[in-house]
Order: C-alpha cells, then sequence, then structure tokens
C-alpha cells in the first residue's frame, strides 16, 4: 500500500472512530485542510459508488440471488431424491430444514422486491432531465406538458 492510500485509509478510520478533523490532522501530523480534502474526496466517491449500484448494478444483483436461491432449492431437491440419501433418515431431515431454510430466505428477498423497483423509480424521479409525457386530451392534459 503506497503512502498516500494508508494515509486515505488512516483518517477513514479515525472518522468512523468519531475523531474531528483537527483531532486526525494532530495524531497524523498532516495539515487539516488535507483531511478535510480527503474526507471529501471519500464521501464524493462513495456518494458516486452508491448512485452506480443503484442505477447499474442493483436489480441484476437481486435477479441473480433469486436465481441462486432457485438453483439451491432445485440441488436440495435433487439431493432429497438421490438413492444414497433415502435411508439416512438424519441427513434427510437435514436435507429438508435445507429446503425450508432456503425457502424462506427466498420469500424473505423475493419480499424485497417492491424496495428494489422503489430505487429505480426514485432514480427516476429524481433525474433532472425530465422526459416528456404524451397528452391526453381527454383528461385535460394533466399526463404531459402543455
Amino acid at each position: 500500500m503506497k503512502g498516500k492510500e494508508k494515509r486515505n485509509l488512516e483518517i477513514q478510520e479515525l472518522v468512523l472512530a468519531g475523531y474531528t478533523q483537527e483531532k486526525i490532522a494532530d495524531k497524523l501530523n498532516i495539515s487539516i485542510s488535507t483531511v478535510t480534502r480527503t474526507i471529501r474526496k471519500q464521501r464524493n466517491s462513495s456518494a458516486q459508488w452508491l448512485t452506480n449500484l443503484a442505477q447499474n448494478d442493483f436489480a441484476n444483483i437481486y435477479r441473480e440471488a433469486l436465481a441462486g436461491f432457485k438453483q439451491d432449492l432445485m440441488h436440495l431437491n435433487d439431493l432429497l431424491e438421490d438413492p444414497a440419501t433415502k435411508t439416512d433418515i438424519k441427513l434427510q431431515l437435514q436435507i429438508r430444514k435445507a429446503i425450508t431454510d432456503t425457502r424462506a430466505k427466498h420469500l424473505e428477498h423475493l419480499l424485497r422486491g417492491p424496495v428494489v423497483w422503489s430505487m429505480d423509480a426514485l432514480i427516476q424521479k429524481c433525474n433532472p432531465e425530465r422526459i416528456a409525457q404524451p397528452l391526453m386530451k381527454s383528461l385535460g392534459g394533466i399526463s404531459g406538458i402543455k
């Protein structure tokens, strides 16, 4: 790790520990402006990371997670039907418990779906470029731009 990266990490750790910018500067023997600039850069990069996650990756990660649960369920059901496990009652019970737990987790994540899509709606709502909607004269033009 380079000196600048190490310093940035130290600043981040001290911020998380509750230190003020002045105390961080004193502790690391650097200027307050360096601490302020580093914290600002970290906050901006965090905001950009979260924006990118919400805009590009979140829905895909969510879909992949749900698909993973389905794959796990298929694999567990195959194990349950496997002749090698049919005679082991304890193993059968463990597999059934794993199936139940996986179904519960799948349902739990599935119910979070509205949150995922509301993030998408929030991004679209906060987008500074508004998309013009066609007018519906029967509604008095309330559906779009006059």
